[in-house]
């Protein structure tokens, strides 16, 4: 409502929000990804800065020096950062201020919620009062420990981050000032070690619980950007005025994170040197707008230098890597290639070793570029893949890709898909599911357990199963899905590559997942081929099964003898001679040659036809209603065709 021309959010709304902001983030690994990624922005930025007066415009030694005498200071930084999260920690258990305000001062709107509460009891009607008792229920919940414990750990950890690069920026201007008294560099880190604290009394105030407190304005905007907190600018800022409707807020839950990334990413990149920032700073102009003193400035340029310099250097491996196809970038834009990813055991934003998959996602901020890089080669191996055939193309996909999964435009995808009711149509119990299951609490954690304890995928179709298909409480009730292609031909249950217990065990904590793809050459051939393997069961003869159906048909193909028949195919010299010739011309499906027509591609769909039909013969024997639903579709085929429109109307007349 409004109050003296002040527009007063719903509380109501508010806590809902809140609900559903807690259940997201409530999955174990997010508060430890976050506080890694950014304390490993924080603790490279000395790093960096010897990059760029070591490899920037000119070799500097001077500022070499200043970064080595800063990176000296990375022990006694995270000392003293320790103690801040261990207090901030403690501040955020007990709703009290932490030492950086954020977005919203919840002790504050937390008291005067509560003083509300006298109001309400003293002078409200019954229903006013039960509305208010309600409410207070819902804020006591979203303020429970039990409830924010993600949100707390982060809050504790951008404070330590912000305290390390305070402690940074003290030594860099204590090395600044030795280097113009003329103090030998040899003896740099000595004197800058010994004069710290003079500049660390400048930055520092004394605040809440004898914390020191970054005030200085340079070590703030780092300390932001570090934390990804900066505010968003420009034409993004339109994403936040969404983020704050409702409706929104399901789409773009987390604008200012991803405007953040994406900045970062470009430091990263020769694109900063367009950058007004880059200029300036470059120039030695309008220092104050960025909390820059004069004395700063080297150690600044040699910063940004450094980044260019370093993430350059990074995408020039990455390419390599990827070329290689040792390093894969973002899930590919067709579903058949992604689920083929699956069924393979690649994962996105990993590093091969052997067939041990190492993921590069939360390494902030290199992820973004090293998933551009790779994605140009990614498609190397698809035999008719036509993102690859145009460079431009590529880049132009792959690029937007990297960026739209890194930012808040990863929400416009699905914005689209509600608005186009085809989209709709194909996602809608997708994102059906995925948003009602968020406005319960806890889904990031028990989505997590129930990875944990079951690793077994599901048959999910409806609106329903979308929701339960990775909760720890009732995902048992989704149909199975069942490994087709299994050496074990006694109806394995599939668990995508790298799912062994020990591996969950590790990844459900950790920020640095490793997997492994399956090493198993029936499914590696039929990857290569870009053969439409999870698409196999989702239809027969036109019907579209449900997901019990599926999971049946699996279970039966999965105890054939569809994997001896497969290998014999492979290793017959027809399809060999076929699959070798085609990879050899690079034949594409833009000049007429798709995959789907030539005789080896042929001899596989044969063997999965004949497997699907003695599938199809058992459970029409374990379930003779289905047969009918068979023999239904057909008539209501072929009534169409013939324009028998009086008998289809008699049809869906006739009482259920």
């Amino acid at each position: 409502g409004m109050v003296n021309g002040q527009k007063i959010p719903s509380q109501v709304l508010r806590e809902l929000a809140s609900v559903y902001y807690n259940s997201i983030l409530s999955a174990p690994k997010t508060p430890i990804r976050a506080v890694v990624g950014t304390n490993l922005i924080t603790v490279l930025r000395p790093f960096m800065m010897y990059a760029g007066a070591k490899f920037g415009r000119g070799a500097d030694r001077a500022q070499q020096a200043v970064a080595a005498a800063t990176i000296d200071a990375i022990g006694k930084a995270y000392s003293e950062s320790w103690k801040v999260f261990k207090y901030n920690w403690q501040q955020g258990l007990h709703n009290k201020k932490m030492s950086y305000q954020g977005r919203f001062d919840l002790p504050t709107d937390l008291q005067n919620f509560k003083r509300l509460g006298k109001y309400a009891e003293e002078f409200g009607s019954p229903s006013e009062k039960m509305m208010y008792r309600g409410l207070n229920t819902l804020v006591n919940l979203n303020t429970s420990p039990l409830m924010r414990y993600s949100q707390n750990a982060m809050g504790a950890g951008d404070a330590a981050a912000r305290t390390v690069i305070g402690r940074f920026t003290a030594r860099i201007r204590a090395a600044q000032e030795g280097v113009e008294k003329g103090i030998p560099l040899d003896q740099l880190t000595d004197y800058a070690r010994a004069q710290e604290q003079r500049f660390a009394d400048q930055i520092f105030k004394m605040g809440d619980g004898n914390m020191m407190v970054v005030t200085d304005e340079a070590a703030l905007m780092a300390g932001r950007e570090a934390t990804m907190t900066r505010d968003v600018e420009g034409w993004m800022k339109a994403f936040e005025t969404l983020q704050n409707n409702p409706v929104g807020m399901l789409f773009f839950p987390f604008v200012r994170t991803g405007y953040n990334a994406i900045r970062l990413t470009v430091q990263h990149t020769p694109l900063e040197a367009f950058s007004k920032r880059y200029r300036d700073i470059m120039a030695g102009q309008n220092l104050e707008k960025y909390g820059l003193t004069a004395a700063d400035l080297p150690a600044e340029k040699a910063l940004m230098e450094g980044r260019i310099a370093v993430g350059s250097s990074i995408v020039a491996m990455a390419s390599i890597g990827a070329a290689m196809g040792n390093i894969y970038g973002d899930l590919p834009r067709d579903k058949e290639m992604r689920d083929l990813w699956r069924q393979e055991g690649i994962k996105p934003h990993t590093m091969r070793i052997g067939n041990t998959l190492v993921s590069y996602r939360d390494i902030e901020p290199f992820n973004t570029v090293i998933a551009t890089a790779a994605n140009v080669f990614n498609y190397q191996h698809a035999l008719d893949e036509d993102i690859k055939t145009e460079l431009l193309e590529t880049l132009t996909f792959m690029a937007a890709a990297a960026v739209v999964d890194k930012s808040m435009l990863a929400g416009v995808d699905d914005l689209a898909s509600v608005l186009d009711p085809e989209g709709l149509l194909n996602k809608g119990s997708t994102l059906g599911g995925k948003f009602a299951r968020s406005g319960l609490p806890y889904t990031g954690l028990i989505g997590s357990i129930g990875d944990l304890l079951d690793a077994n995928q599901k048959e999910a179709n409806n609106m329903l199963e979308m929701m339960i298909k990775r909760d720890a409480l009732f995902k048992s009730l989704v149909p199975p899905k069942y490994d087709m292609l299994a050496k074990d031909r006694s109806g394995v249950k599939f668990e995508p590559p790298g799912s062994q217990p020990l591996l969950r065990a590790f990844n459900f904590l950790s920020p640095v997942a490793i997997t492994n793809t399956s090493g198993d050459s029936v499914k590696t051939t039929l990857y290569e081929m870009g053969y439409n393997l999870p698409e196999v069961t989702k239809t027969y003869k036109g019907l579209r099964l449900t997901s019990k159906e599926r999971s049946t048909m699996q279970k039966y193909i999965s105890m054939s003898s569809l994997r001896k028949d497969l290998e014999k195919v492979f290793d017959s010299k027809s399809f060999k001679n076929g699959f070798a010739e085609f990879k050899k011309l690079q034949l594409r499906r833009r000049n007429g040659y798709r995959v789907e027509d030539q005789e080896f591609y042929k001899m596989v769909q044969k063997v999965f036809r004949r497997a699907k039909r003695e599938a199809y013969l058992k459970m029409v024997g374990e379930n003779p209603t289905f047969a009918d639903k068979l023999k239904e579709a057909k008539v209501k085929k072929n009534l169409g065709g013939r324009g028998r429109y009086d008998e289809i109307d008699r049809l869906l007349n006739i009482p259920k």
